[in-house]
């Protein structure tokens, strides 16, 4: 009997699981230090707020957010990175979900969805900014990070991850309903010796 194929997201699942229990989280993190900088530098951070980190991983952004949220959640596919996470003490809650579909699977607003370098594993966002915007307070962010490509309005490239253009990204915004608060390109990382380009952007959701 042949064995059943994994969907996507149990591939990318076990991947992850695998680079946890190899002990990769640190790697990872140095990996992701300075995108995680850059998206943070794009938020309007302010204290007091509920914050939610989507594909939060070993909890890397979490650390940095923390101290302006009066509650922060984390939501991530993988069982070991979120234990990674739990690690910190610094979550008031952790799940392990596939995130479009935790996004739908309550109605508890947040000031602050913010999303570091996980959205490289998505093709069309519209999905998932519907659904963030749905999350959203009057007058919340979304802010998250890509990988810039020139295909519209995305492209699965070799190392099974996506690169977006920026149009994609007004596009569904505007399908959202959101406030395109900024829009950004940067340097993201060199990849086979080669420059990769990052979009960061900050969605807003109109009062």
């Amino acid at each position: 009997m042949p064995e059943k194929s994994l969907t996507p997201d149990e591939k990318l699942q076990q991947e992850f699981n695998r680079w946890a229990a190899a002990g990769e989280g640190p790697k990872m993190e140095n990996h992701h230090l300075d995108i995680t900088a850059k998206t943070i530098r794009k938020m309007a951070l302010r204290p007091g707020e509920r914050v939610l980190d989507l594909g939060c991983g070993s909890g890397l952004m979490g650390v940095n957010t923390k101290w302006r949220a009066t509650d922060l959640t984390g939501v991530d596919l993988s069982p070991e990175m979120i234990e990674l996470a739990r690690a910190r003490n610094i979550y008031d809650r952790l799940e392990v979900a596939e995130i479009t579909g935790w996004l739908d699977q309550d109605d508890a607003p947040f000031d602050l969805i913010i999303s570091s370098d996980c959205l490289i594993y998505f093709g069309d966002l519209g999905k998932i900014a519907t659904s963030a915007s749905r999350r959203l307070k009057p007058g919340g962010l979304f802010a998250f990070s890509m990988e810039r490509g020139n295909r519209f309005p995305f492209h699965l490239t070799d190392t099974g991850r996506y690169t977006h253009h920026p149009d994609h990204v007004r596009e569904i915004a505007a399908q959202a309903g959101f406030e395109l608060a900024q829009l950004n390109e940067a340097f993201l990382r060199y990849e086979y010796g080669e420059e990769v380009m990052g979009l960061y952007a900050v969605l807003r959701k109109p009062d």
